[in-house]
């Protein structure tokens, strides 16, 4: 009787261990690239409406419908100008020059929630979360006097700045692990003294790409 109980148990064990086998306990995470379009980032002594950028994107789901993800983003700009000087017989004899450089380094750090069931080709989503950004200023000129000996001046700057950031977002599965994704995140800068203007305080950022998710979808 007891040997017959324990057979039993080993075949009813088997379709358990079948499953086990066949459905790993890997984590779904994913991965992605993209661009970033940010508009009306402030500076350390200016504001540059807009700027795009390369974008990396990583995420890990704690569930169903809610996951961490984290990106990167690059943004720059550079602009120069030069104004020739003349003397009193019209002719050049110098002149004033300048160059002025933004970089840009942004790291949101998000929960995602999934408001429509996870079986779906198309998703809408919610982001709520972090934004650092780091801004770095830098600044040279250049005079040349009557004389015709120049005068350099350099400047450089750079500020880190936190901000709340919120915003929803929609995916579209092109393939079983392939998504086109697009998020629109609107930043609240906290802690920041430059102005008391609430609405310098705030500004954009539109992410556009693709991702590639590894493990159980």
């Amino acid at each position: 009787m007891i040997k017959k109980l324990l057979l039993l148990t080993s075949l009813a064990g088997l379709p358990l261990l079948s499953v086990a086998q066949t459905e790993p306990a890997s984590p779904h995470f994913y991965v992605g690239l993209g661009a970033n379009l940010l508009t009306k980032v402030p500076a350390s002594s200016a504001v540059v409406p807009r700027l795009v950028g390369p974008a990396v994107t990583g995420g890990l789901h704690l569930g169903p419908r809610l996951a961490l993800q984290a990106s990167l983003s690059y943004h720059w700009k550079n602009e120069s100008a030069s104004y020739p000087a003349y003397n009193y017989g019209g002719g050049t004899i110098g002149g004033d020059s300048y160059s002025n450089s933004y970089k840009y380094f942004m790291v949101p750090v998000l929960l995602r929630y999934t408001f429509t069931p996870p079986a779906q080709r198309f998703h809408f989503d919610g982001f709520a979360g972090l934004t650092v950004l780091h801004s770095a200023f830098h600044y040279e000129s250049t005079t040349t006097s009557y004389t015709g000996i120049p005068y350099s001046t350099e400047h450089s700057s750079g500020q880190t700045r936190a901000a709340i950031a919120l915003g929803p977002a929609v995916r579209y599965a092109i393939a079983p692990a392939v998504d086109l994704t697009a998020n629109a995140l609107v930043n609240t800068v906290l802690g920041d003294n430059y102005s008391r203007n609430f609405s310098t305080r705030l500004f954009l950022n539109v992410l556009v790409g693709a991702q590639y998710s590894f493990g159980q979808r």
